[in-house]
């Protein structure tokens, strides 16, 4: 609420008068000495408060998703790559770039392989080690898609935590890169996953046959563990509507049909759930930045012009990208 200056020492004025008042009249508690006026008394505790807004909380993360791919297929959905940086690429060497369409069905097999080969089931807890790419993203998505809830495990953490969260989730499946399998000493006693030759294969017609899980909008999407930075490390289960009601109708940003958002967080932080769901159920296009690249190669691509709509910071990271800006 914007006031005028003459408007706001009226209000000073106004006040003080109230406590004067009361500060004359004996037996007076503060409860009862009354500075706001009603009608903005009103507007503090009932119109700023009247946050309420509708959300489809009936259906599952990747029920949206798939409903986004049907209707704009041909739309780009990922950038895994972006000129300029050391980024992975194709087989070709151009930056990737996945439609909607062509993400929905690399996530469909992936979720049909962990079904029928691993016996994924609804609710079941599945781990995932993978760089910043798009194949990560097709791994998150396949996991959901077959029922299950991921857990996002980063490549640099200590093997005595990924062995802990792996032991103490019960996660029976782990869902990695060819060129981690060796480096995961971890897997003892789970079935591994390869996500890497799912992206040099020819998408194929899935059909439309619907995958068999019943899972919902209560079901776990996924589980994000603590530091453990003040003892033992925790897992937190987040469900599929609590996903939906962070990144759809809501009144803190104008999602709008192809914006770019810049991903640079990693998946082990919350700040992600809504960086890629955010982006994937709203037809916005999800630009990953690859992990060695440094932070400040990405400050090109936020200025006016990128294309780049959203990018999320850190404080640490905001003070010293402000740096970094001033300096030149």
């Amino acid at each position: 609420m914007k006031q005028n200056p003459v408007g706001l020492v009226q209000r000073f004025k106004s006040e003080i008068k109230i406590i004067t008042a009361a500060l004359s009249t004996k037996n007076v508690t503060l409860g009862d000495i009354e500075i706001i006026p009603g009608e903005e008394k009103k507007r503090l505790l009932l119109d700023f408060n009247n946050t309420a807004t509708d959300f489809p909380g009936d259906k599952t993360t990747y029920d949206f998703f798939e409903e986004q791919a049907s209707a704009v297929p041909h739309k780009i959905a990922l950038i895994g790559s972006i000129p300029g940086t050391s980024v992975r690429m194709e087989e070709t060497g151009e930056p990737v770039q996945i439609t909607y369409k062509e993400l929905n069905e690399r996530s469909y097999q992936l979720a049909c392989r962990i079904i029928k080969e691993k016996k994924v089931q609804t609710d079941t807890i599945v781990g995932i080690i993978a760089e910043r790419t798009v194949e990560m993203v097709v791994g998150l998505l396949g996991i959901l898609k077959a029922g299950g809830a991921y857990m996002p495990i980063d490549p640099d953490y200590p093997e005595n935590r990924i062995t802990f969260m792996l032991e103490d989730s019960n996660a029976p499946i782990l869902i990695t890169q060819t060129d981690q399998f060796d480096t995961v000493k971890a897997r003892r006693g789970r079935v591994m996953v390869s996500l890497s030759n799912l992206l040099v294969r020819q998408s194929r017609q899935t059909g439309k046959k619907e995958l068999e899980n019943t899972a919902g909008a209560d079901s776990p999407a996924y589980v994000i563990y603590t530091s453990g930075s003040t003892g033992r490390p925790k897992g937190v289960m987040v469900e599929h509507k609590n996903v939906v009601r962070l990144v759809m109708n809501t009144n803190y940003i104008d999602w709008r049909e192809g914006d770019k958002l810049l991903l640079t967080g990693a998946i082990t932080f919350d700040i992600t759930t809504f960086e890629i769901w955010g982006s994937l159920l709203n037809r916005s296009e999800l630009v990953l930045v690859d992990r060695n690249t440094d932070a400040f190669q990405s400050c090109p691509f936020v200025w006016p012009g990128s294309g780049i709509a959203y990018f999320c910071l850190s404080n640490n990271f905001s003070f010293n990208l402000t740096a970094y800006l001033t300096a030149f």
